[in-house]
C-alpha cells in the first residue's frame, strides 16, 4: 500500500477507508480480522488543494492538530517514504457513508517495528515480488492495496532489527558493461557482487543494449528478450526527438527515461563495468527503457508539429500517473513484456502473441479463442499485467448474464428505496481497469451486451462523447463519457484512452458468437490460440512425466496424445493435468504402495476427471470416437477403467 498523510491520520485513528467502487475497496473488502496490512507511507504528505482540505477533514475528525500531524508525518517518513509500522486489522470491512460519500472502511491496529524501513529499503526485500514493486515505484494521492506474499511482513520485522544481513534481504541492482550474461556474471563476480537469486542486472554496450538480466540461481544470470539495437547515445536521441514529437494525449513522459540512458552513458564513458544502482526506483527507469524506445520509435516518425517548441522541455501532460503510465505502457507493450508476465514453460506461439500486441495497441478490445486448457485466461491476464499492472478485473460470464450483470441496476438501499448498482464493465471503468470475461460467448450476447456497443466501439472523434444509460444516481442520470482522465463521480463512468476488454471463449463454442451479433464482434479482434502440434505435445508430455521416471512409457505417451487429440482439441493446461495426476498416482506413499498399480489406470483416471468434461453438450458418437482412440494407444487400459470413462461421457453427452 502507498499513502500519504490523510492515510496517516487515519491509522492514528485505528481507521483505514477508502471511497466505495474501487479497486481498493474490493481489497479492503477481502481482509479479515488478524490480516496483516504493510503501510508504504510515501514523502509527499498531501497532493494539492484537494488534499490538503481532506488531510484537514480527517485530522479534525480524531482531534488531530494539521500542523503537528504534518510535522510528526514528515520525522515518520523522511526523504525516500517509510514502512514505520505494521498494521494488524482488528475488525472485518464494512460499508459506511463519510461527508456523503459511501466508503468502505477496516478498523487496524499499530504493531511496532524496532526500527522504521526505509521506503527505499521496502522496494528492494527479496520477499517483494517485482510486478507488486512497480506499483509502488511512482506516488499518487490515492490509497492503493496489493496482495502480497506471507513471508513479507516477516522480511520486514527482519529487516528492521539490528544486524541485519542485507545482501540476504536486499535485492541488488547493477548497470554491466557486458554484452552476455556469462560476461556479466564475471565482471560482477570481480566486483565483489556475485549474482544472487533475486538480482537484477543491465547489460550495456557501445553499440547496443543487450537489457535486463535477472538472477533465478545463485551465480548466474538470464537474459529477457528485450534487447534495444541502438547505441546508448542513438536511444537519448530518439527519446528527445519523440518528446519533442509527442502530443499530450500520447502522455509519454521520457524525463526519467533519458536520465537512465545519461548514466548508461556515464558508465561507458568512465570505463567502469560495474556500477551499483541500488535504488529500485532509478533501477526501474533503466529496465523499462526497451518499453518507451518501442513507444519513442513510432512517435518520432510523426513530423514536428508547428506549435511544439524544438527544445527537449519536459512535457506537462496533465493526467493522473496511473492512466499516464497505462497509456505509455500500451503504447510501448512488446511482445518480451507480455513474455516476462507468463508462468514459465508456458507454451504459445510468438506469432499469436504478436497479433494480441498489435491488436491491443491498435485500440482493439480482444477475443481470445481456443479449446479448453491452451492458456487463453493466463494470456489475458499477462497482457493486463504487462500494460496495468495489478489494475484488472475478472469475471466469468454465464447463459443468466443480463444488462444487471455488465452495466447494473437497481437493488434496495436498507431504506424503502432503491439504489444503483454498478456491474462489472461498469466497475472496470471506475479506475480504469482492464476487464478479462472469461467465456464470455456463455451469455446472450444481445441480451448483456447490446446497449454497451456503442460504448466499445470508441475509436477516433470518442474524445468527449458521452451515452447516457436508462439509471438515475442522487448525482443523475448514470453517464460513459470518453475521456482522457477519471472523475470523482458516482454517476459518471469515463472511458479512458488506454481501457481494454479481453474475453475468453472456447472454440467449440466460438460459432454461436459469431451467429449472435456481429455488431458485438466489430469491437474486437478475435485471436485463436491452437493447441500445440503432435510433436510438441509429445516433448512436452515426456517433459510433463519425467519426474515419474517410468521406464516405459511409449505407451502412456500414445494414451496422453489420444485424449487429448479426440473431437474435442485440448490445451496443455489440461494435458499438463493428467500428466501431473499420472505423476502423483504411481508417486511412493509412506504405505509403500502408489495409489495406482500401473500408470495406465491412473491415466485413464485422469482422463475421467480432467478430459471428459470438456465433452460436455457434445454428441454421444464423440464420446465413442474419443473411446475408441484411447483404447487403441494404450491397450493396456482395463476394460473396467474404459466402462468408467463410456459411462462418465455419457453424464456429460448429448442424447
Amino acid at each position: 500500500m502507498i499513502t500519504n498523510a490523510i492515510a496517516y491520520a487515519q491509522v492514528r485513528g485505528q481507521r483505514l477507508w477508502v471511497r466505495d467502487a474501487t479497486a481498493s475497496a474490493d481489497a479492503l473488502r477481502g481482509m479479515s480480522v488478524g490480516d496483516t496490512v504493510i503501510p508504504l507511507f510515501e514523502p509527499t504528505p498531501y497532493h494539492g488543494d484537494a488534499g490538503a482540505v481532506e488531510l484537514a477533514a480527517v485530522a479534525a475528525e480524531h482531534g488531530d492538530d494539521v500542523q503537528t500531524l504534518e510535522a510528526d508525518y514528515v520525522a515518520l517518513v523522511g526523504t525516500s517514504g517509510a514502512v514505520p509500522f505494521l498494521l494488524g486489522v482488528t475488525a472485518a470491512a464494512r460499508t459506511v457513508e463519510r461527508g456523503g460519500v459511501g466508503v468502505v472502511e477496516i478498523s487496524v491496529q499499530e504493531r511496532s517495528l524496532s526500527n522504521p524501513l526505509s521506503g527505499d529499503d521496502f522496494l528492494r526485500l527479496r520477499s517483494l515480488d517485482d510486478s507488486v514493486a512497480a506499483q509502488f515505484k511512482t506516488s499518487t494521492p490515492l490509497l492503493r492495496v496489493a496482495e502480497v506474499t506471507d513471508g513479507l511482513a516477516a522480511a520486514v520485522t527482519e529487516a528492521t532489527t539490528p544486524g541485519r544481513d542485507d545482501a540476504k534481504l536486499l535485492k541488488r541492482y547493477s548497470l554491466v558493461d557486458a554484452l552476455t550474461d556469462i560476461d556479466a556474471v564475471a565482471k560482477l563476480t570481480a566486483a565483489g557482487r556475485t549474482p544472487i537469486i533475486g538480482d537484477r542486472v543491465f547489460l550495456v554496450g557501445r553499440t547496443e543494449l543487450p537489457g535486463l538480466a535477472v538472477s533465478s540461481a545463485a551465480g548466474k544470470l538470464t537474459t529477457t528478450p528485450d534487447r534495444i539495437a541502438q547505441s546508448p547515445e542513438a536511444v537519448k536521441d530518439i527519446l528527445i526527438d519523440a518528446q519533442r514529437k509527442a502530443a499530450a494525449a500520447d502522455a509519454f513522459a521520457p524525463e526519467m527515461a533519458i536520465k537512465a540512458i545519461e548514466q548508461i552513458i556515464g558508465l561507458i564513458q568512465s570505463g567502469e563495468t560495474v556500477r551499483p544502482v541500488d535504488d529500485y526506483r532509478s533501477f526501474y527507469d533503466i529496465a523499462v527503457l526497451p518499453r518507451l524506445v518501442t513507444t519513442a520509435l513510432t512517435l518520432q516518425k510523426r513530423p514536428m508539429p508547428a506549435d511544439v517548441p524544438t527544445t527537449s522541455g519536459p512535457l506537462t501532460h496533465g493526467l493522473p500517473e496511473d492512466l499516464a503510465a497505462a497509456i505509455a505502457n500500451l503504447a510501448g507493450l512488446t511482445v518480451e513484456a507480455v513474455i516476462d508476465e507468463l508462468p514459465e514453460n508456458f507454451t504459445i506461439e510468438r506469432s499469436v502473441l504478436a497479433a494480441a500486441v498489435t491488436a491491443l495497441r491498435s485500440g482493439k478490445h480482444l477475443l481470445l479463442g481456443g479449446p479448453p486448457g491452451t492458456g487463453k485466461t493466463t494470456l489475458a491476464e499477462a497482457l493486463c499485467r504487462a500494460v496495468v499492472k495489478s489494475n484488472y478485473h475478472v469475471a466469468t460470464a454465464t447463459a443468466d448474464w443480463t444488462t444487471f450483470d455488465t452495466i447494473g441496476g437497481y437493488l434496495p438501499d436498507g431504506a424503502s428505496g432503491l439504489r444503483f448498482s454498478h456491474g462489472v464493465v461498469l466497475r472496470s471503468l471506475r479506475t480504469a481497469a482492464w476487464l478479462v470475461i472469461d467465456e464470455v460467448n456463455r451469455a446472450d450476447i444481445d441480451k448483456a451486451f447490446g446497449p454497451l456497443f456503442t460504448v466499445l466501439s470508441g475509436g477516433e472523434g470518442a474524445a468527449g462523447r458521452t451515452s447516457v444509460l436508462p439509471y438515475t444516481t442522487d448525482e443523475g442520470p448514470v453517464v460513459i463519457k470518453w475521456a482522457s482522465a477519471l472523475e470523482a463521480s458516482n454517476s459518471t463512468y469515463v472511458i479512458t484512452p488506454s481501457w481494454r476488454l479481453i474475453g475468453t471463449l472456447n472454440v467449440a463454442d466460438k460459432a454461436s458468437l459469431f451467429q449472435l451479433s456481429f455488431a458485438f464482434l466489430r469491437r474486437f479482434a478475435v485471436i485463436d490460440i491452437p493447441v500445440p502440434n503432435a510433436d510438441e505435445y509429445r516433448q512436452l508430455f515426456r517433459q510433463w512425466l519425467s519426474p515419474a521416471s517410468l521406464t516405459n512409457i511409449d505407451e502412456l505417451l500414445a494414451g496422453s496424445l489420444a485424449a487429448i487429440s479426440g473431437p474435442v482439441p485440448i490445451g496443455p493446461a489440461i494435458g499438463r493435468d493428467l500428466a501431473e495426476f499420472v505423476v502423483q498416482g504411481v508417486a511412493p506413499t509412506a504405505s509403500g504402495s502408489p495409489a495406482f498399480v500401473t500408470p495406465q489406470e491412473a491415466l485413464a483416471a485422469a482422463i475421467r476427471l480432467f478430459v471428459v468434461p470438456q465433452y460436455e453438450g457434445q454428441p454421444g458418437t464423440d464420446g465413442e470416437s474419443l473411446l475408441n482412440q484411447i483404447k487403441m494407444a494404450a491397450p493396456s487400459i482395463s476394460s473396467q477403467s474404459i466402462d468408467d470413462i463410456r459411462a462418465a461421457l455419457q453424464q456429460v453427452a448429448l442424447t
